[in-house]
C-alpha cells in the first residue's frame, strides 16, 4: 500500500484490508490502529494501519523507522 492511498477510516474485524483478514483490534492511537490479522495461508500478523487524514512526512518517517 502506498502512503498516497492511506485509508480515511480504520478497518473493522471481519473486513479484508491489504489482502489480510482483520481478526481484532489490539490498540488505537491518534495516527491509526494495530490489529491482529491473518493472511490467506493462515499466518497471523500484527498490522498497523495509519489514517490518511493524519498523513505527513514526519509520520511517514516515524512509521518506516518502527
Amino acid at each position: 500500500m502506498s502512503f498516497d492511498a492511506l485509508p480515511v477510516r480504520l478497518p473493522r474485524p471481519g473486513e479484508t484490508f491489504a489482502g489480510m483478514q482483520i481478526v481484532r483490534e489490539i490498540a488505537r492511537g491518534g495516527a491509526g490502529a494495530v490489529y491482529v490479522a491473518t493472511q490467506p495461508d493462515g499466518s497471523r500478523w500484527a498490522l498497523k494501519v495509519l489514517l490518511g487524514d493524519m498523513d505527513s512526512n514526519n509520520r511517514r518517517e516515524r512509521f518506516l523507522r518502527e
